[in-house]
């Protein structure tokens, strides 16, 4: 396996298990992105493709199944902000 050099390398045909909890709704997702950046970092294009799923334990198993390993776990938040 080809170690990745930076952060945008290694997510660059990766396949995500996304949890996305908001307010009002709740998505489960597998999301598969690939974004060519030139040598400064900056995003050149980018593809993404979600899919909806309904369990997120289901999705791990059958990443595993097929080859795939747990690179890492991103834990994101947030923060949006409103002028008054």
């Amino acid at each position: 396996m080809k170690i990745a050099k930076n952060y945008n390398e290694l997510l660059n045909n990766s396949i995500l298990i996304r949890d996305i909890s908001e307010k009002s709704n709740s998505r489960k997702l597998i999301t598969y992105k690939q974004k060519h950046v030139d040598n400064n970092g900056n995003i050149l294009n980018q593809i993404n493709a979600d899919v909806e799923i309904n369990n997120i334990d289901d999705a791990y198993n059958m990443l595993k199944l097929i080859g795939y390993i747990d690179l890492m776990k991103i834990r994101d938040h947030i923060s949006v902000y409103q002028k008054k």
